[in-house]
């Protein structure tokens, strides 16, 4: 059955309104019926999706955890180094024995005067050292007199 065909200007007649209403709530009532199987599946969806978690959680929670004793022995020695201050004094004494040195180069090379004996300092460090800073600290620096540092 096609629609009937009305012409701009021109009121439907009744039937035809009627038929267009009839037409109208059957696709809202379709539509209706569409979303709610789409809900439909969701929930089904939701509750198969909770029943597949609670099932494993029971399974996990039924199996016994094998616990070895390396796993036993291993826990006990984290707790202890971490209620311990053992770890604390380590890390502070390796800390001061790989950064100590290269502070103190680098406070002493920063505190230098930006004067001629600072400029002839940093000279020396770099190209009769190597660019080692460090060694000029160790080895003192031989035959050169800073004014003021003496």
């Amino acid at each position: 059955m096609s629609p009937p065909v009305t012409q701009p200007g021109r009121t439907p007649r009744l039937s035809e309104r009627d038929d267009l209403a009839e037409r109208l709530v059957l696709l809202i009532r379709e539509s209706a019926a569409v979303e709610e199987a789409r809900l439909d599946i969701l929930l089904d969806a939701s509750i198969l999706a909770a029943e597949q978690v609670q099932d494993v959680r029971l399974n996990v929670l039924e199996t016994p955890a094998e616990v070895t004793g390396w796993q036993l022995w291993s826990q006990a020695a984290v707790v202890f180094l971490l209620e311990s201050n053992l770890v604390g004094k380590a890390l502070n004494t390796l800390t001061r024995a790989i950064v100590g040195k290269a502070v103190r180069t680098n406070t002493l090379f920063l505190a230098l005067p930006k004067s001629e004996s600072g400029k002839e300092l940093a000279f020396f460090a770099k190209y009769v050292y190597g660019g080692a800073r460090g060694q000029v600290l160790r080895k003192g620096v031989p035959d050169l007199k800073l004014p003021g540092l003496s």
